[in-house]
């Protein structure tokens, strides 16, 4: 399948040069929901918790945070890895989904000596089978947290 970008749309066409589907990026925006939920922290940082387009939804990186205070919920990891969870959970309740929606999902480690604290968690809070999942340490996380989870649902 080939794509060509012209102005402010996009059209793909099949191998045999067969037009399969066009796309202005006007009609794009206008499919977009962005979700900034009212019961998580309300940073002043410019981003959506959740960006839902067309069957796919992309969930900002969320942490272990209080809604009320703003700070983490504990130094422990597994209680942060818990509270990452509850906010993932809300986040995609605002949009009526679940966490039985996700397909995909990104985990920052700030150690990966809690690999297995935040596993115990994952598997925990998530049904078999799991979806993708991307695990990598980072240097440094929001707020000191030492986990950070980002996720990729589908909206069927």
């Amino acid at each position: 399948m080939r794509f060509l970008n012209v102005c402010c749309s996009t059209i793909a066409w099949t191998e045999n040069n067969q037009q399969i589907g066009a796309a202005s990026s006007s009609s794009l925006m206008e499919e977009r929901r962005h979700i900034f939920s009212p019961r998580l922290f309300q940073s002043s940082a410019p981003f959506s918790h959740l960006v839902i387009a067309g069957d796919i939804g992309i969930v900002s990186g969320i942490i272990g945070q209080d809604a009320a205070s703003g700070g983490l919920v504990s130094e422990d990891v597994t209680a942060q890895t818990h509270a990452a969870f509850d906010n993932l959970q809300i986040a995609l309740e605002d949009a009526g989904l679940s966490l039985a929606h996700l397909i995909s999902t990104r985990l920052y480690l700030l150690d990966y000596r809690h690999f297995e604290e935040i596993n115990s968690v994952y598997r925990e809070r998530l049904a078999d089978p799991y979806p993708a999942r991307t695990t990598l340490q980072v240097s440094a996380l929001p707020l000191g947290a030492k986990v950070q989870i980002e996720a990729i649902v589908t909206t069927r």
